[in-house]
């Protein structure tokens, strides 16, 4: 049975084994920063944003409290057409979690600025807290919607 005509299921079950199993070093430096943070996070959380077309989608870490996803971005991800699947991908999962923010770190941040990193991981884990009670009120937060990227 190849991929395609695997179920949305499987698909997504074999993703988040792969990707679990296989992290890259900056996945584990920043799952290291979330723990010692003390911020609740479930790490390749996956989805299945379509069950007729079959799409599966990843989460690097998922913090299912606040509907927040970080996402550690490779070298690949400075590829305009990657940009642009990351664009489409971000607005499927949009879709299915309503006022889900984006948070998206590269490699070569986590890797040479780790200290700079964990200020901003603290400062938006913590503006999203507030912003998210407004939020739940039907009124966006000032702080997250200037400055991250709320979809949905």
């Amino acid at each position: 049975m190849n991929n395609k005509t695997r179920s949305p299921v499987s698909k997504l079950l074999w993703a988040q084994y792969r990707l679990k199993n296989n992290p890259t070093t900056a996945e584990l430096i920043f799952k290291g920063f979330l723990e010692e943070l003390n911020i609740p996070f479930r790490f390749q959380k996956g989805m299945i944003t379509s069950r007729k077309k079959g799409s599966v989608r990843i989460m690097d870490f998922y913090i299912p409290r606040i509907k927040m996803i970080f996402e550690i971005d490779g070298e690949y991800h400075n590829n305009t057409n990657q940009q642009i699947k990351d664009f489409e991908r971000e607005q499927e999962i949009g879709r299915k979690r309503k006022g889900v923010l984006f948070v998206r770190f590269t490699n070569q941040q986590i890797l040479k600025e780790p200290e700079q990193v964990k200020t901003i991981l603290k400062e938006a884990y913590n503006d999203r807290i507030i912003d998210f009670y407004y939020i739940q009120n039907r009124r966006l937060g000032v702080k997250a919607k200037a400055k991250y990227k709320i979809i949905g």
